[in-house]
């Protein structure tokens, strides 16, 4: 595949190859400088600024790289999809990184735009090389023949001026509807709880699990192979909202799940996550009747009087969320067994009201999720624009202010 970069620079720029305008620095011997780390989302931060780092530093620090501001740095297995950026501080990255130091005056934050625009992720896709089962791997040799749009200096201030006002805009509105999102999210959760344990049914309608004839059951199936025409197969991780699609589940062989027809599903029944995704739970719909779970998946079957989507709403609430959370156990595997389970305890007010019950709840659900959906949608068409207007700034195509043609 060939390069997808320009092959003729705007009027002005050079167009030239990568290591004519930086060195590959290899200064090392500081271990005592502060450990920085590249975000997708942020370019080169301090490692001490985020909490989700978790990979481990190395023991001895002095052979870890010098990133001095200004410095660009690539995280070679994630370069692909933004893992780069241009420093503003000073500290280590591991030496698998590349950190590249400009040879002439330039502003950084022209390079910064420039390497994050989708012109230039594409190409840096198109030069990585695969590595199952998920990662790429760009090579410096590849990576130093990448040609770079490098327009005077003052224009690349201007342009570094024009896209820090205009992503600043674009990313204020980008949170705003985020932190929308989240609230929306906490109101429907709040209702949520509100209806399911004060929504017009008398006190001391709590019930356990237990009473519901002691319905609840392990599953006992071992996955096994996956077999393309084989019985479905619910793991814990398939108990989450609008996952309980036969096109997306396992299947197991036959033979294997034959000597387990007690635990098959039945439509109407709750499927619990007990390991993995504790709580989650989601309710089975015709179209997987007869699949069976794992060890990692309990079935409740409601009995006669108990809706089985009341009951998903009650046990989807905070409230008995809450109440789940604090009977798991286990160190490194973490679960709930089936008798800390069977004492959850749920509100069960009458058949009727169950009904009316669930129909507000589906209905604001309904609403809620219509306007979340929205919201993303927003969020895309945000976060494709800043993507845009940085490639048409980097690339000469956008007429920037203060800039001659």
């Amino acid at each position: 595949m060939s390069s997808v970069l320009p092959t003729e620079a705007p009027a002005g720029w050079r167009r030239l190859r990568f290591d004519r305008v930086v060195h590959r620095s290899k200064e090392s011997g500081k271990p005592n400088f502060d450990p920085l780390s590249v975000y997708l989302e942020d370019g080169v931060v301090p490692r001490s600024s985020r909490d989700d780092n978790h990979n481990r530093l190395g023991a001895d620090m002095s052979n870890y790289l010098v990133v001095r501001p200004g410095d660009i740095v690539f995280n070679k297995l994630r370069t692909w999809q933004g893992g780069l950026g241009v420093s503003r501080h000073l500290g280590v990255v591991s030496p698998a990184y590349f950190v590249c130091r400009p040879v002439e005056d330039t502003d950084s934050r022209y390079y910064h735009y420039l390497l994050r625009s989708n012109l230039y992720l594409a190409e840096l896709t198109r030069l990585s090389k695969f590595m199952p089962p998920s990662q790429f791997d760009i090579a410096w040799d590849d990576l130093r023949t990448m040609s770079v749009l490098l327009p005077p200096l003052r224009t690349q201030q201007a342009i570094a001026d024009y896209l820090d006002t205009e992503t600043a805009r674009i990313d204020a509105l980008i949170t705003k509807k985020r932190r929308m999102i989240d609230l929306l999210q906490e109101l429907t959760l709040e209702k949520t709880d509100h209806l399911v344990w004060s929504g017009g049914h008398p006190k001391g309608q709590l019930k356990r699990l237990v009473p519901l004839e002691r319905k609840i059951m392990y599953g006992i199936v071992l996955p096994g192979p996956n077999v393309e025409n084989g019985a479905l197969l619910i793991k814990g991780g398939d108990t989450k909202a609008g996952r309980l699609d036969p096109r997306t589940l396992a299947r197991t062989a036959f033979e294997i799940e034959a000597k387990y027809v007690r635990s098959r599903v039945k439509t109407g029944d709750l499927l619990f996550a007990i390991r993995g995704g504790v709580g989650d739970v989601e309710i089975a719909p015709p179209s997987i009747e007869g699949a069976n779970i794992t060890q990692d998946v309990a079935r409740i079957s409601p009995k006669e009087g108990i809706d089985g989507r009341w009951l998903l709403h009650a046990l989807r609430s905070p409230s008995a969320q809450r109440d789940v959370t604090n009977r798991i156990t286990g160190a490194t595997i973490r679960g709930i067994n089936i008798e800390e389970l069977e004492r959850v305890e749920v509100p069960v007010p009458p058949p009727e009201v169950q009904g009316v019950l669930v129909e507000r709840l589906e209905r604001n659900h309904v609403v809620s999720t219509g306007a979340i959906s929205l919201l993303r949608e927003q969020l895309g068409l945000l976060a494709e624009h800043r993507q845009a207007l940085i490639t048409a700034a980097v690339t000469g195509e956008l007429e920037i202010p203060g800039v001659a043609a």
